[in-house]
């Protein structure tokens, strides 16, 4: 019989796991990788623009990985870059109307997939989910901050 430990860890891995895959088989078809999902239906949501600085905070990634993708996105004509001048650093990303129309796409089946995964649970069940997958993920992050042993309070 598996631990909470292990029970959780498994889960959580797995839940992971399907997530990528999901996001791969819709993004695949245009040469992307699932990981850039995230960042499709974030820049949409900022239709004045958004930093990297931003994105990297928002969507809990590193800058570098930030980087990489939002020029993957830009070299694809999925997004564009626009730098104020004398502000090298501080250049704004925005969907082009062919990212707008793979955002609008990702939205659709990231709805009709969640949708489908939340099939017998009610609307109670799922606020209490959400609440308590919340709190673990900012004790866990406590943790991961000051360590297992340590007075994170």
């Amino acid at each position: 019989m598996k631990s909470r430990f292990e029970k959780f860890s498994y889960l959580i891995g797995e839940l992971s796991k399907l997530l990528h895959k999901i996001e791969g088989d819709v993004l695949e078809e245009i040469g992307l990788k699932g990981p850039h999902a995230i960042y499709f239906l974030t820049i949409a949501k900022h239709s004045e623009g958004i930093t990297a600085s931003e994105l990297s905070e928002i969507c809990g990634r590193d800058k570098a990985d930030v980087s990489r993708t939002v020029t993957a996105l830009v070299n694809g004509g999925f997004a564009e870059k626009i730098t104020e001048e004398g502000k090298k650093y501080k250049s704004t990303f925005k969907l082009t109307q062919k990212g707008l129309n793979v955002a609008k796409d990702l939205r659709s089946k990231a709805d009709s997939a969640v949708e489908y995964a939340s099939r017998g649970v009610s609307a109670e069940d799922r606020a209490v989910f959400y609440s308590t997958l919340e709190t673990i993920y900012s004790n866990m992050k406590k943790i991961s901050d000051f360590g297992v042993l340590q007075n994170t309070d």
